[in-house]
């Protein structure tokens, strides 16, 4: 944006000390608009932190002991689970324990199966 009289940027070569006080395109105002931004943005990151805060600290008064192995067990909003249940850890080793025993049965319902059907001499085939 350049002056009518020079058409250069900036203010121009003469200025009285009144206009010169009076300008507002000096860095002052940019300084203070700046300086308000900044303590809005501290303020807005202090209030999400309180707000993180707060939340851990419900989901840690929330816990309880796992009835299993004793360990502390925290809520949590990927895997929700009801009060007073197992952890994941011993809720992981039932799972996988029961997968076993399902996984032999049906072995040794194959077995069963495989021997009805050879009948008694079956390995003679």
């Amino acid at each position: 944006m350049g002056h009518p009289a020079t058409d250069a940027p900036g203010p121009p070569a003469f200025e009285s000390l009144e206009h010169a006080l009076a300008n507002s395109d000096d860095y002052r105002p940019y300084q203070a608009r700046e300086e308000q931004r900044r303590l809005e943005h501290h303020a807005q990151e202090e209030r999400e932190r309180q707000e993180e805060e707060d939340a851990e600290r419900r989901r840690e008064a929330a816990a309880w002991p796992c009835p299993t192995c004793g360990r502390e067990v925290l809520p949590n909003d990927w895997e929700p689970r009801p009060t007073g249940s197992d952890c994941s850890v011993c809720t992981s080793t039932r799972r996988r324990e029961q997968a076993d025993t399902a996984a032999r049965a049906a072995e040794e319902e194959e077995g069963r199966e495989e021997a009805r059907r050879n009948g008694l001499f079956g390995f003679l085939r």
